[in-house]
């Protein structure tokens, strides 16, 4: 249940992601050849910034699920494979309660920016939905954490 509902859940992540990123390709693209006859796009480069915190939160988690992070395994190779599910059982804990804290204070976050009313300068877009994204993105790398967690307790993995 957990699995499939987290699977999913990265996958219409990873979609949103895709997605996005072809809009800023777009809205870039747009800028430049609008920018030759003197009328660029306003607020490109809020838009770039947004749009990146997006794609680079909401691809967190189908990155962690399909082992795309990279991973220093200097001593798996000589230490005996049950110390090694140790170890990565304890790397997968701390990096859930890492993120956990992160996710945590980037709702914090939002919440401040929302009651402050706190806009971006050119388009006037509000900052919070920004970081709410992102703690949705860090979120969800949480739950795949937790999985992997699960699997390597009942020792699949």
């Amino acid at each position: 249940m957990l699995h499939t509902l987290v699977h999913r859940l990265n996958q219409v992540l990873i979609w949103l992601a895709g997605i996005t990123l072809c809009g800023m390709v777009l809205v870039s693209c747009a800028n430049m050849l609008l920018r030759i006859w003197g009328h660029p796009i306003k607020g490109t480069y809020e838009l770039m910034g947004f749009g990146g915190a997006v794609v680079a939160a909401f691809a967190l988690g189908a990155t962690q699920w399909q082992g795309g992070h990279i991973e220093v395994d200097l001593l798996a190779s000589i230490l005996p494979r049950r110390i090694n599910r140790w170890l990565k059982l304890a790397a997968h804990l701390a990096s859930a309660a890492f993120f956990g804290l992160i996710s945590w204070r980037l709702l914090l976050l939002a919440l401040s920016l929302e009651r402050s009313g706190e806009v971006s300068e050119t388009l006037h877009l509000p900052y919070y939905p920004a970081v709410l994204t992102v703690a949705l993105g860090v979120f969800c790398l949480i739950l795949v954490f937790l999985r992997q967690i699960l699997n390597l307790i009942q020792g699949r993995t």
